[in-house]
C-alpha cells in the first residue's frame, strides 16, 4: 500500500487519533509480509497470507505455446499511455507479422481507440479496457508495463514481465528487477529481444507461491477474525 492507493483500506478522514488503523493486514504471500516486516517492528507477527484466488484460478489454466507475442499494458496516467503507444508501434513494426501485438489499456482509459490510434494503425491489436488481464498473461509470451502492479502478477504466469525504466517504480517492482525476476527494459529493441528469444515458458512455481500464497492452505478468515477480537479485547477470569 504506498502513497497513491490509500484509498483500499482507510476511508477518507482527517489524519489525527480517530483514524482508523488495521489490527492485521492480509497479505497475497509471504513476500509482501516481509516488506511490512521491514518496514515497521509493529507488523511483526499482525500479517496472514490469504492467497490470491482468482489469479491462481487463470494461472493454473496457463500452458502451452502462447498465440500472443507481446501485450503492453497501459495505466490512468497519460505519459504512460504515451510510452506504451508509441513503444507498440515500434514493437510492432519489428516483428515479423504473424508474432501479435496487443494494448490492454487501464479500465479507466476512456477514447482508447482514438488516443491508441497511431499504433492501432501500425497493425497493433486493441483489446478492450475491461477484458481480463490474467487471461492474457495466460496467452503471451511477453508482457509490458512501467509502474502497475501487473508486472508483479505476470510473475506467477509462464510469460515474461518486462518493466520499462521509470522513476515511478515502487519497491516490490525494484526488489523483483535486482532478483533478475523482472526483465527491465528501456526501448522498443529491448522487447522485441525478449519477444524473439528462443526456450520455453518459465517454470515460476516457487515465486508464485512466495508472491501469492499458491498452495497455501485456504486462510480461515472467521477464525483470524476471532482471533484479532480476542486480542484486542481480552476476557477476563
Amino acid at each position: 500500500i504506498h502513497d497513491s492507493h490509500p484509498g483500499y483500506v482507510l476511508p477518507d478522514l482527517p489524519p489525527g487519533p480517530s483514524t482508523p488503523w488495521p489490527d492485521h493486514i492480509v497479505c497475497f504471500g509471504d513476500h509482501f509480509g516481509r516488506t511490512l516486516d521491514r518496514a515497521s517492528p509493529y507488523w511483526k507477527g499482525r500479517w496472514s497470507v490469504g492467497g490470491h484466488p482468482w489469479l491462481q484460478a487463470h494461472a493454473s489454466q496457463a500452458g502451452g505455446d502462447p498465440d500472443i507475442g507481446v501485450v503492453l499494458f497501459g495505466q490512468y496516467d497519460r505519459p504512460v499511455q504515451q510510452r506504451i503507444r508509441d513503444l507498440a508501434a515500434e514493437v510492432r513494426h519489428a516483428l515479423p507479422g504473424d508474432v501479435s501485438v496487443v494494448i490492454k489499456p487501464h479500465p479507466r482509459e476512456a477514447d482508447c481507440e482514438a488516443f491508441y490510434a497511431s499504433a492501432l494503425d501500425a497493425g497493433v491489436q486493441l483489446a478492450g479496457p475491461r477484458d481480463d488481464s490474467y487471461a492474457l498473461l495466460g496467452r503471451c509470451k511477453v508482457a509490458v508495463s512501467v509502474f502497475s502492479t501487473i508486472a508483479v502478477e505476470a510473475l506467477a504466469f509462464p510469460c515474461r514481465s518486462a518493466v520499462v525504466r521509470s522513476p515511478y517504480w515502487s519497491e516490490p517492482i525494484v526488489d523483483l528487477v535486482d532478483q533478475g525476476l523482472l526483465d527491465p527494459v528501456e526501448d522498443a529493441a529491448d522487447i522485441v529481444e525478449l519477444a524473439t528469444a528462443r526456450g520455453e515458458g518459465r517454470d515460476r512455481g516457487d515465486v508464485a507461491a512466495d508472491l501469492f500464497g499458491v498452495g497455501d492452505p485456504e486462510l480461515d478468515f472467521e477464525r483470524l477474525i476471532e482471533d484479532c477480537q480476542a486480542a484486542l479485547c481480552p476476557r477476563g477470569p
